[in-house]
């Protein structure tokens, strides 16, 4: 069961403000994390373009 399903069943028994609250906090929790992943994966990806020119820049002179 993920996450949502399980707040889904939860939240039947809370009252429907506290059940939105929950739903909120946890959708921008979600989001937090969606955008660490994606400035992580940018990193990640500037940090491997830096090594191969670095790389290449290295193979171009000889050493």
């Amino acid at each position: 069961m993920t996450p949502f399903q399980l707040l889904l069943i939860r939240s039947a028994f809370l009252p429907a403000g506290l059940a939105l609250e929950a739903t909120a906090r946890i959708t921008s929790l979600w989001a937090a994390q969606a955008n660490i992943g994606i400035a992580t994966g940018e990193a990640g990806r500037t940090l491997a373009r830096s090594a191969a020119e670095s790389w290449t820049d290295g193979a171009r002179r000889g050493g």
